[in-house]
C-alpha cells in the first residue's frame, strides 16, 4: 500500500498516527495509534475488544454465523496483543468482522451523521482489507 493511500484511511477514520509496533513483546502500555483526543494502548485495545466480545454475545448470541466469525476474529486480536501465536485470519473472516463491528457500532449511534460516518468508516476498512491481502 502505498503512503498516500495510508494517509487517506487514517484520515477517514479520525486517526492521527497508527504505531508500527517495537520488535519485541507488545506491552500494557504500548501506543498503538492517537488521534486529537489521546492514545490507544494495548490495555485500552484490550478492553475494548472485550466489551465488543460481551457486547455481541449478549445482544446476538452466537447463533448466527457473522457473529461466532466476529468473536474469534476479535479473540485472535487479543491474543495477538498478548503476544500469543494466532493463525491469520482470512479476508472472509475480517469483513465478516468488519460488519459486525459496524452493526454494534450503528446501535450505539446518537445520530443518522454518526450512522453514515460509521457506514464509511466500514466502507474504508473493507477497502483497506482488499488492498493489504491483494
Amino acid at each position: 500500500m502505498e503512503d498516500r493511500d495510508v494517509e487517506q484511511l487514517k484520515k477517514m477514520i479520525g486517526m492521527k498516527e497508527l504505531f508500527i509496533v517495537p520488535s519485541g513483546k507488545l506491552q500494557r502500555d504500548t501506543v498503538l495509534a492517537s488521534n486529537e483526543k489521546g492514545v490507544l494502548t494495548v490495555s485500552q485495545m484490550l478492553k475494548e475488544i472485550m466489551y465488543i466480545i460481551k457486547f455481541i454475545r449478549q445482544v446476538f448470541g452466537k447463533n448466527e454465523r457473522k457473529y461466532s466469525v466476529a468473536i474469534k476474529f476479535l479473540q485472535s486480536v487479543q491474543l495477538a496483543l498478548m503476544n500469543k501465536d494466532v493463525r491469520k485470519p482470512t479476508k472472509e473472516q475480517m469483513k465478516i468482522a468488519a460488519d459486525v463491528m459496524h452493526e454494534v457500532a450503528d446501535m450505539h449511534a446518537q445520530s443518522e451523521e454518526v450512522k453514515e460516518r460509521n457506514e464509511k468508516i466500514a466502507i474504508d476498512i473493507k477497502w483497506l482489507i482488499d488492498v493489504l491481502e491483494s
